[in-house]
């Protein structure tokens, strides 16, 4: 029949390849009587793990993890790693070089919220000062603190010569005394970075641990009693200037000293605590003392 010829010629041109399956289901041998997939227990496999990354040691799910120092991703043939896994074995970033700005970034890393707190702990003495800066001690604040010292001083001292300046033979008119702006830097920033630098000597002589940076911060925020003061020292009058250097000095010296003596008291060492305490309190009660007593004769003298 036609029908037949068809299918002879197809085969003819479309050879379809024969083999030893092709009339029976290959996979007919790996299923039961109820036609469901089967292993035999002469052919059971245990799966077990022999890759590069886990050393499997028994059919369990207990694994060593392998040097992964000895793999390299880019060239090796491994199995990828896991994220958390190179994380854990990467090599910790290096620090930043002792001439590099970024060196000293931590060091101003600090905020309004932050700045405003630590003023207002340094001029109320609430709270401690070591629960203020919580391991983060800063540059920002005791640098511009002090600086804004220096020109209120310059400032301030000229304005209260002008005010009570009286014209005789030997000067008949007032002059600005711009000397007062370099006293005022060196007078400062020495109390500021040079006293606390030699106080930090003293006590890792003593073999106090504790960061330099940390009683700068404490120095710097200190002198914030300063500030105000300096402003009402330029009423002309003698008597009041006293009562306010005197209350911004006990002011100041009040959170230095608090912060001083807790460092003692807490990190030194008691066979030096009981008999050097007390003569490094009294030596920085007595070099506060001639702070205040220098800004008050060569600023706001009468």
């Amino acid at each position: 029949s036609t029908w037949g010829f068809w299918n002879i010629m197809s085969e003819v041109v479309y050879p379809v390849p024969r083999t030893e399956f092709q009339d029976e289901n290959p996979f007919e041998q790996f299923r039961d009587s109820e036609n469901r997939p089967f292993l035999p227990a002469s052919q059971s496999t245990e799966l077990k793990f022999h890759d590069d990354l886990y050393d499997a040691t028994s059919s369990t799910q207990s694994h060593t993890m392998v040097n992964l120092s000895e793999h390299d991703p880019l060239t090796d043939d491994s199995p990828l790693i896991p994220p958390s896994t190179i994380a854990a074995t990467a090599t910790p970033k290096s620090k930043a070089s002792f001439w590099q700005l970024s060196a000293y970034q931590h060091l101003f890393n600090v905020d309004t919220v932050d700045v405003r707190a630590r003023v207002i702990a340094a001029t109320t003495l609430r709270p401690k000062w070591d629960d203020v800066i919580v391991d983060n001690p800063d540059l920002y604040g005791p640098f511009w603190v002090a600086t804004s010292l220096i020109f209120t001083l310059a400032v301030a001292g000229n304005i209260a010569s002008w005010l009570s300046f009286v014209p005789n033979t030997k000067q008949t008119e007032w002059l600005y005394d711009f000397t007062k702006v370099t006293f005022a830097a060196t007078l400062v920033y020495g109390y500021v970075f040079a006293l606390p630098f030699g106080l930090w000597l003293v006590l890792r002589y003593y073999e106090v641990q504790m960061a330099l940076v940390q009683l700068w911060c404490c120095f710097g925020y200190g002198l914030i009693a300063f500030l105000p003061c300096c402003v009402l020292c330029m009423f002309p009058n003698d008597f009041f200037r006293w009562i306010f250097i005197v209350l911004a000095s006990a002011l100041s010296g009040a959170h230095i000293g608090k912060y001083v003596w807790f460092v003692i008291q807490t990190k030194m060492e008691w066979v030096y605590r009981n008999t050097k305490a007390t003569t490094i309190a009294g030596v920085l009660l007595i070099i506060h003392a001639c702070l205040a007593l220098a800004l008050k004769l060569c600023f706001f003298a009468s």
